[in-house]
């Protein structure tokens, strides 16, 4: 099947997810904040955690001062951190 770019379907599927793998990469890397990845799909913002940048913990130190300034740094306070 043929598209009106000239492309075939499966070159459109192809590439959404190309460009979602994309996104989940650059999200779960702490490249990009969620609501970043939907504003480059022209989607509304997330209100609650979409501007929140995820870093992964095995790219941390395993100090737990630098942990706890990480979580109170994007509104996650946790008391439980000693």
């Amino acid at each position: 099947m043929i598209n009106s770019n000239g492309g075939t379907m499966k070159s459109i599927k192809t590439s959404l997810i190309s460009r979602i793998d994309t996104y989940v990469k650059q999200i779960n890397n702490g490249i990009h904040t969620p609501n970043e990845g939907r504003f480059m799909e022209g989607r509304k913002p997330l209100v609650d955690i979409g501007d929140t940048l995820f870093i992964p913990i095995n790219l941390i130190s395993n100090n737990n001062e630098t942990i706890k300034a990480k979580t109170i740094e994007n509104g996650i306070i946790g008391d439980n951190l000693k």
